[in-house]
């Protein structure tokens, strides 16, 4: 049973890792934008946003 906790733990954490890679260092490439069914001029409006509200 505790194997079977460690897979699933594992299967979890790359998933979070995985998403964390898009939103933070591939968010304007175009296989991101297609995955998140978005236009690059959407990203760019997400970044200036998420961005403003990180310096608040």
């Amino acid at each position: 049973m505790a194997i079977l906790t460690t897979i699933f733990i594992l299967i979890v954490a790359l998933l979070h890792f995985y998403i964390m890679y898009f939103e933070m260092f591939a968010f304007t490439k175009p296989r991101t934008l297609k995955t998140f069914n978005m236009t690059k001029e959407k990203s760019r409006e997400r970044e200036r946003t998420c961005g403003e509200s990180r310096f608040v």
